[in-house]
């Protein structure tokens, strides 16, 4: 089953069908309440992330705070990417086969989903934080340390 999380509303569906096809075979909620939890991360930090490029269009930040900025946002970017791609290619129907011998292989997943839901979700409050808080700055003496290239 390939499921698309492009989109807020494709996400959306995608999560009850996955949800649906999960309690199909009996399991147990806590076992695909991943699923629902992860998918509505990956339609929050999308929907936020778009907004960040015209935030960060209009904001007057420093060359070096820009930069801060900019790495940030690419990190929110970059691991919300990794999280979607597992979504959406995980052939999900293979674990509810009656013939699989072992739900290590699932359980495994779960936890890497699980793990990448919660890097995705710091990332996506801290990058909110600093925005709302306006507290997007270098450390102290951090413009300081930088070393110089010999020419």
């Amino acid at each position: 089953m390939k499921i698309s999380l492009g989109s807020v509303a494709p996400a959306r569906s995608a999560c009850e069908k996955l949800t649906e096809i999960m309690w199909m075979v009996c399991m147990k909620v806590n076992d695909v309440a991943f699923l629902k939890t992860a998918c509505q991360q990956v339609v929050s930090s999308r929907r936020f992330l778009k907004w960040t490029y015209a935030y960060g269009f209009f904001a007057t930040y420093a060359a070096d705070q820009r930069k801060l900025f900019e790495f940030h946002q690419a990190q929110l970017e970059g691991t919300l990417e990794r999280l979607s791609d597992i979504l959406e290619n995980t052939r999900w129907e293979s674990y509810l086969l009656t013939e699989v011998l072992s739900c290590q292989p699932f359980y495994e997943l779960r936890a890497h989903v699980i793990s990448l839901t919660g890097v995705v979700h710091d990332f996506f409050s801290k990058l909110q934080d600093a925005m709302q808080q306006e507290t997007l700055v270098l450390p102290t003496g951090a413009a300081a340390t930088k070393r110089k290239l010999p020419v």
